[in-house]
């Protein structure tokens, strides 16, 4: 996207794109008060854009992921049909994202149901499959090498998955300050990156 920043404004119910050198930027996605229409969001969370400009955002309030594509006055839902619950077709209040393009797919922290889950793109899916199971994320990022990486929403600890999607371990980091050395538990991290080298980013 050319170094473009795309930020989620939870007050505003909206997400905006700001180009490289803009400060005002445009509205790509909601913007019209919150509410559960399509053309709503309702204190969406984390995003996530794929190479054609296409935004999926976690539409948090309304336990569901929206696709807006480029230009588009309206959302798609692509998961959380069902509104909020714990059956296959919801979530309750979907948190970070990943966009999975090589499996056509997204995978989603469903942060109250304790799970992560995986929702095909393709037309006509209205149900997901729950691919790692009792751990509340908060965010989460895929390496390589297809393995997992999940900010806890409680515990300030990362969790490594590898596929096909066992625990391998928690990571811990020192964060050094200029007075005390801080545990990641007292960081409490809230997004991941994992670059093309692997290293961590929190």
């Amino acid at each position: 996207n050319e170094g473009a920043l795309y930020i989620a404004d939870i007050k505003a119910h909206d997400v905006r794109r700001y180009p490289r050198g803009n400060t005002t930027g445009e509205r790509v996605a909601g913007g019209n008060r919150g509410g559960n229409g399509l053309h709503q969001l309702n204190e969406p969370t984390y995003i996530t854009v794929d190479t054609d400009s296409t935004v999926y955002v976690s539409d948090s309030r309304n336990h569901r992921v929206m696709k807006w594509m480029k230009g588009a006055h309206e959302g798609i839902v692509v998961a959380g049909h069902g509104g909020y619950g714990n059956n296959p077709n919801q979530l309750i209040m979907p948190m970070g994202l990943i966009l999975d393009e090589k499996n056509d797919s997204i995978i989603i922290c469903d942060s109250g149901n304790q799970r992560v889950m995986r929702w095909s793109l393709q037309n006509n899916t209205t149900k997901g499959t729950a691919i790692i199971s009792n751990i509340r994320c908060r965010d989460l990022a895929m390496a390589d090498d297809l393995a997992i990486y999940i900010v806890h929403e409680e515990h300030g600890v990362v969790s490594h998955y590898r596929k096909p999607y066992r625990y391998v371990e928690n990571i811990r980091c020192t964060v050094k300050l200029q007075f005390y050395i801080s545990s990641l538990a007292s960081c409490q991290p809230t997004s991941i990156v994992v670059d093309n080298e692997g290293s961590i980013y929190i």
